[in-house]
């Protein structure tokens, strides 16, 4: 596996900015009684899309704690500048693909199915990942053959947060910053119908990072091919969506490790999940 700081910086720019371009922080606004406005995150999450329809992929328990306040509003990242984007709750459809009864092992899937009047908006800045064209590509013989990757979790840490003055004439603005982040991963390990990747974040190595990845929860695990071009200069390949966030422990020894959903999860029950009706 190769790091995301040994790569050029004009590499590393490319490929992060891909892969954020699939995700978003997922923003809770409420309204009190007294007309005050309350923002929280409650996770991230990456956009994808399956059999026609369109949804933002996340964790379970981030689905349950966006609804333990109704009505609400969805904020979701779509643009870089300051902007308000919201999704009033009725319009969408939240949904637990499954959930077990233990935080740390799983399983913690879910789904937000995003109204077609709002896929205009979104798709005119980010991009939706289409599971079923990533599935077929992910299982073509040789597209494993390079001998490099590199593995990176996306998602929005809440600890950085900020609350900035506005430009625009809004009250205020709260910033939040999505972290692209290299990470080690080991080998997968099957729990019943699910399989497992736990993401080591090296504290070591990295000075800055946040205390905590929480808000993380439900934001992609990034695999990218690397392949050696005829001037012996590194390239990135496709980006495909491997994992799914959902638990982070304790630090040991200056590593912390991410538990994630593997391609068992996203590329069966979540695909089953995506249009379903109740």
């Amino acid at each position: 596996m190769t790091s995301l700081n040994e790569l050029p910086p004009h590499l590393k720019g490319e490929i992060s900015d891909t892969i954020q371009n699939y995700s978003t922080p997922i923003v809770r606004y409420t309204r009190g009684s007294d007309g005050k406005e309350t923002v929280e995150l409650k996770g991230s999450g990456t956009f994808v899309t399956s059999s026609g329809t369109f949804a933002i992929l996340t964790a379970a328990h981030v689905v349950g704690e966006l609804e333990k306040k109704k009505p609400f509003s969805l904020g979701l990242y779509v643009q870089e500048s300051e902007h308000k984007y919201l999704i009033d709750s009725q319009y969408l459809r939240p949904q637990v693909v499954a959930r077990g009864k233990d935080d740390a092992t799983g399983p913690d899937l879910g789904l937000i199915e995003l109204p077609n009047s709002e896929l205009g908006w979104i798709k005119a800045s980010r991009t939706f990942y289409d599971l079923d064209a990533a599935e077929e590509y992910i299982g073509r013989p040789g597209t494993f053959d390079t001998e490099r990757y590199i593995y990176l979790l996306c998602g929005t840490p809440d600890l950085l947060k900020a609350d900035l003055p506005s430009e625009r004439h809004y009250v205020g603005v709260r910033q939040y910053t999505q972290l692209c982040l290299s990470v080690s991963v080991g080998s997968p390990f099957t729990v019943g119908d699910f399989n497992y990747y736990d993401a080591e974040v090296d504290y070591g190595e990295r000075r800055r990072l946040p205390e905590s990845f929480g808000g993380v929860s439900g934001g992609g695990l990034w695999v990218v091919p690397l392949t050696e071009n005829t001037e012996d200069a590194l390239e990135a390949g496709r980006p495909m969506l491997y994992g799914v966030a959902f638990y982070q422990t304790a630090i040991e020894s200056d590593l912390r490790k991410i538990r994630c959903h593997g391609p068992s999860g996203i590329f069966r029950q979540v695909r089953e999940g995506m249009g379903r009706r109740t």
